[in-house]
């Protein structure tokens, strides 16, 4: 009798490892599905491709993996499910991150539908440093600052985050973002305020910086290379003609992917001034980059407040005790006093650093590195979403 009560034992073990293991491979597949961007009902075609490997490979396990739910009900709830334990790692952990930033771009997609990217990048007091979208959301009808805004204000207090906490926010150039007064920019600057925070540093998208007053030179480029690419007859004969002249064909053909080229194309502005009987017109060239320089200037403004501020994060040993706000120069004499914690300044990365200081002696310290740490640096991971 305790014999089979045994083996009866060991039979609901077996039977529970085996669930357990099914429920597993059922989240890392749907987990995979998520980040390819595939449609959750290619759950069951990946089973039955296993389930075919199996059969030629381990015949024995072709019944156990028949056991693993892969419908696209199943996956679509495993992917909630992960969404919903990431976003509690991310937002309660220790209750909030101490210090985030937000990278926002907006984009249209094949339906004529605005579609808003919301990515945070938060750090909590072990200098944990995460990465995740944050929100994305549709804005039918006009999409002005206040209406980005709204979506925004409304994802940060879903997660129960602080504004006064906000420390920097990523954008494109777009007026509807960076607008002076109606901005989203403006707008969280302002409520950010509100909340008794100081205005956050904003910066814009690198690659859209490129580009600010370069539309009058790509859009008849893009319109003439979709005229070309539209037709298939159009797109034949240019074919033709371009490889009697010994040239390439037309690969990118979208204002993205041309911004994405826009230091290739200076280049072969360069070349064409060279090569072509055409007079180049140098004095329009002078005045177009001249303004476009000026333009820089004024979007990097508020980078350039905070110069010195990345100077100290970057090395504190290095830095005039003068310059830094009151409740940091106490600290920063302590640190750079230290023969051993300058040691481990020179021999391990910022982050390892920063954290291996000790909390009660640089508090302060501690706090203004955690909020640098917080900084997207582009909209990057927006551009790469869309």
């Amino acid at each position: 009798m305790k014999r089979g009560l045994n083996s009866q034992q060991s039979s609901f073990t077996k039977l529970k490892t085996e669930q357990e293991a099914a429920t597993r491979a059922s989240f890392r597949v749907a987990l995979e599905i998520a980040k390819c961007g595939k449609p959750f009902t290619d759950g069951e075609m990946i089973k039955e491709c296993i389930i075919a490997v199996a059969e030629e490979m381990c015949p024995e396990k072709v019944n156990l993996l028949k056991t693993v739910s892969m419908s696209a009900n199943t996956v679509a709830r495993r992917v909630e499910n992960i969404a919903e334990n990431i976003s509690s790692q991310l937002f309660d952990k220790n209750g909030h991150v101490e210090w985030f930033s937000l990278a926002l771009d907006e984009s249209t997609d094949v339906s004529d539908t605005a579609q808003v990217l919301v990515y945070i990048r938060g750090v909590d007091k072990s200098y944990e440093v995460h990465e995740e979208l944050l929100d994305m959301y549709s804005i039918h009808g006009t999409t002005t600052g206040r209406d980005i805004f709204k979506g925004v204000k409304m994802a940060i207090n879903q997660k129960n985050l602080r504004l006064k906490n906000l420390k920097c926010i990523t954008t494109d150039g777009g007026k509807n973002m960076s607008g002076k007064d109606k901005g989203v920019v403006a707008l969280v600057s302002k409520a950010v305020e509100n909340d008794g925070g100081s205005k956050p540093l904003v910066l814009h998208s690198i690659i859209h910086q490129q580009s600010l007053d370069m539309s009058e030179v790509l859009k008849p480029v893009i319109s003439t290379v979709n005229f070309i690419r539209s037709f298939g007859l159009n797109h034949r004969q240019f074919r033709q003609f371009i490889e009697e002249i010994g040239e390439n064909d037309l690969p990118y053909h979208t204002a993205s992917q041309l911004r994405s080229k826009c230091f290739s194309h200076f280049k072969t502005c360069e070349i064409f001034s060279h090569t072509t009987e055409t007079e180049f017109p140098i004095d329009f060239a002078i005045e177009t980059l001249s303004a476009l320089k000026i333009n820089f200037d004024t979007r990097f403004s508020d980078f350039d407040a905070i110069a010195n501020q990345i100077k100290i994060f970057q090395n504190p040993f290095d830095t005039d005790i003068e310059i830094l706000a009151p409740e940091l120069q106490m600290e920063m004499i302590d640190l750079q006093r230290s023969d051993i914690i300058k040691n481990k300044y020179q021999n391990s990365s910022l982050l390892e650093f920063y954290k291996s200081l000790p909390l009660t002696q640089f508090d302060n310290l501690h706090k203004f590195a955690r909020g640098l740490f917080s900084i997207f640096g582009t909209t990057y991971l927006c551009e790469k979403t869309f």
